[in-house]
C-alpha cells in the first residue's frame, strides 16, 4: 500500500470539503434571504451534501489503510483521480456563482433573482447538474469495492484472563466526574436483564448529559476489573460510521485476511462474537436516531453479550433496560465547575458557582464550557459577574442571531430547546472570546472545515499536503499555519491549543507514531457549527 496515494486521497478529500462547504453556505444564505432558487441550484445543493458525507465516509475508510495491505492499489489510484475532478468541477461550480451573482451581502434582490435565473441557463451549469447526478453512487461503489472481500476468517477469542478492547482513547475529558451512581445502575441493569441474546442497557438523555463520557467511564473501569474479555466501541451516530468501526473491530479480530467491505466487517464482527464462549461488551454511542437505520441487525444473538447503547431517544427502550440520565448532582456540578475554571472553591466562590450551575440546569456539557470561559478570563473578570454576562449572551442570541434561533424552533421538544440555548449559549461565549484575538474569521472558517472529517480524529497531516498541493486561490485560512511561506507544526498546534482552551475542540494530542498534531471534535459542537452556516 502507497501510503502517498493514501494522502493525496486525504489531499483531495480536504480541497472538496473547503470548495464544497463555501459553495453550499453561500447557497444556504440566498436561501435564509427567501430567494427562490432555481431547481437545479437546489438540487445540485442536496448532491453536494450528499458527496460531503461519502467523502467523509472515504476519509474515514482510508484512515487505518496503511494497515491494510489488501486493498487494491489501482482502484485506490482511481479514487484518488476522482475527488480530484470532483474538486475541480466544485471550482468551475464556485467560479460560475461568482460570475452571475452579485456579492453575497448585496442588498439587491432583484439583482441576486436576475443572476440565478441567468445561471440556470448556462450550459456549463446543466453539464455540472448532469455530471452530479452519478457521483454519489460512483463514491459509495468505491468504497465498497476498494477491495473484494474476504471470504475466509479465523475467529479470535482471548484466552482465560485476557482482554481485547477496541475503545477510543480521545474522547475522555480531562478529570471528568466519575458519576459512580450512574455505573452502578448499569451493572445492576446488566446482572438482572431478561434479556439473553444479548443483555442491553440503553443510557438515554438530552445531548450534554455525559452519556459519551459516562460509557468511557464505565468501559474502562469494566477493563481494570477484567469484567469482560472483550470490549468494542462503534460510534453510532449513523450507519455509515457504525460501519466504520466495525471495520475497525475486524481488524483486530481478525487473525488472517480482513474483510475490506464495511458491510462485510460488520457481518463478520456480528458472528465472530456470537461465536465466543467468554463474556464481551460492544457500546453503541451517539444512536440518537433509531429511525435511520435499525442497529438490532449489527447485534450479535449471544447470552454472554453486553450491549450498552447511548441515545437521545427513548424509542430503544424494547432493546432492553432504560437507564435514564438527569443532570449531575449540585455537588459533581460544583466540582466539575471549579476543575474547569481553576478558581479558588471558598464559601463566597461555591455561592456564585451554585447560582451558574442551576441557571445552566445541571448539564455536564454546558457547566464544562462555562467553566472554559471562567479560567480563560479569570484575571480580568471575578466568578460572580459570569450569569450578567451569560443572561447577556443568550439575549443577543435570540434576539440577534436567526441561525441560532431557528435551531431553537427546530428542537423536537422543549427539553431539547433548553438544551439547545445552554449549550448554545456557552459556545457563544467561547466563540466572542475567540473574536479578541488575531483571525477570528479564518479560525472560525478552519473550525468549519474540521465539520467535514471524522471528528474523532483529525489529523494536521491532511491540512499540511493540502497546503502544500494548493499553488493558487489559497483559502485565507490556511496562513494560520503557515511561517515564511511554508507548513509550520508549530503555529499549527498553537491554534489548536487555543481552540483545545476555549473547549471548541475536545482533544489535541501529538501522535506518536506520526508526530503529528491530531484534534478531536465534540458531536454538539459540529452540529453547531453546520446550523450557523
Amino acid at each position: 500500500m502507497d501510503p502517498v496515494t493514501i494522502l493525496s486521497v486525504a489531499a483531495a478529500t480536504a480541497q472538496f470539503a473547503d470548495l464544497s462547504f463555501k459553495i453550499t453556505t453561500r447557497i444556504a444564505r440566498y436561501a435564509a434571504r427567501s430567494i427562490e432558487l432555481p431547481p437545479e441550484i437546489v438540487t445540485i445543493n442536496h448532491r453536494l451534501k450528499a458527496l460531503q458525507g461519502c467523502v467523509s465516509n472515504i476519509e474515514t475508510r482510508l484512515r487505518n489503510a496503511e494497515r491494510d495491505s489488501s486493498i487494491d492499489q489501482d482502484r485506490l489510484d482511481a479514487l484518488s483521480g476522482f475527488i480530484k475532478d470532483l474538486a475541480k468541477r466544485c471550482g468551475n461550480l464556485d467560479r460560475l456563482l461568482g460570475h452571475y451573482l452579485p456579492d453575497e451581502n448585496d442588498t439587491g434582490l432583484e439583482r441576486v433573482v436576475k443572476g440565478f435565473q441567468s445561471l440556470s441557463k448556462d450550459s456549463d451549469i446543466k453539464t455540472l447538474f448532469e455530471g452530479m447526478a452519478q457521483d454519489p453512487v460512483i463514491l459509495m461503489l468505491n468504497l465498497a469495492t476498494l477491495d473484494s472481500p474476504a471470504t475466509k476468517h479465523n475467529n479470535r477469542q482471548p484466552a482465560a484472563g485476557k482482554i481485547i478492547t477496541v475503545v477510543p482513547t480521545d474522547r475522555r475529558v480531562y478529570d471528568p466526574v466519575t458519576r459512580q451512581d450512574v455505573i452502578d445502575q448499569i451493572n445492576y441493569e446488566f446482572t438482572t436483564s431478561e434479556h439473553n441474546e444479548p443483555h442491553v442497557v440503553i443510557l438515554q438523555g438530552m445531548g450534554g448529559q455525559g452519556k459519551t463520557q459516562l460509557a468511557l467511564e464505565y468501559c474502562r473501569q469494566s477493563k481494570r476489573d477484567v469484567r469482560f474479555n472483550g470490549i468494542f466501541w462503534v460510534d453510532g451516530a449513523d450507519e455509515s460510521l457504525a460501519l466504520s468501526s466495525l471495520a475497525e473491530i475486524a481488524l483486530k479480530l481478525a487473525t488472517d485476511e480482513v474483510p475490506v467491505d464495511n458491510r462485510a466487517c460488520g457481518t463478520f464482527v456480528k458472528e465472530t462474537l456470537e461465536s465466543w464462549t467468554v463474556p464481551w461488551l460492544l457500546v453503541i454511542d451517539n444512536h440518537d436516531d433509531p429511525k435511520s437505520y435499525a442497529i438490532q441487525k449489527f447485534l450479535p444473538a449471544s447470552g454472554l453479550g453486553h450491549v450498552l447503547i447511548t441515545s437521545r431517544s427513548q424509542a430503544l427502550s424494547p432493546l432492553g433496560r432504560l437507564v435514564e440520565i438527569q443532570g449531575m448532582t449540585l455537588e459533581e456540578s460544583l466540582w466539575l465547575l471549579f476543575s474547569q475554571c481553576r478558581i479558588q472553591r471558598n464559601p463566597a466562590a461555591e455561592k456564585h458557582a451554585t447560582a451558574i450551575v442551576e441557571r445552566l440546569g445541571f448539564l455536564p456539557l454546558a457547566i464544562a464550557q462555562a467553566g472554559a470561559y471562567l479560567g480563560e478570563v479569570r484575571d480580568t473578570m471575578k466568578i460572580g459577574e459570569f450569569l450578567e454576562v451569560y443572561e447577556a449572551a443568550m439575549k443577543d442570541i435570540l434576539s440577534s442571531t436567526p441561525e441560532v434561533w431557528v435551531y431553537i424552533e427546530q428542537a423536537r421538544s422543549p427539553m431539547q430547546r433548553d438544551q439547545v440555548k445552554n449549550v448554545f449559549t456557552t459556545w457563544e461565549v467561547s466563540m466572542q472570546l475567540l473574536d479578541r484575538g488575531q483571525y477570528a474569521e479564518e479560525k472560525k472558517s478552519f473550525l468549519s472545515i474540521l465539520a467535514f472529517f471524522d471528528i474523532s480524529n483529525i489529523s494536521e497531516t491532511v491540512f499540511e499536503l493540502y497546503a502544500q498541493q494548493l499553488k493558487s486561490d489559497r483559502p485565507p485560512w490556511l496562513k494560520l499555519f503557515e511561517d515564511d511561506g511554508g507548513w509550520s507544526t508549530r503555529r499549527y498546534a498553537e491554534v489548536m491549543t487555543e481552540l483545545k482552551k476555549l473547549s471548541l475542540i475536545s482533544s489535541n494530542v501529538r501522535n506518536e507514531q506520526d508526530g503529528k498534531v491530531h484534534v478531536s471534535m465534540h458531536p454538539l459542537f459540529l452540529d453547531t457549527l453546520f446550523m450557523l452556516n
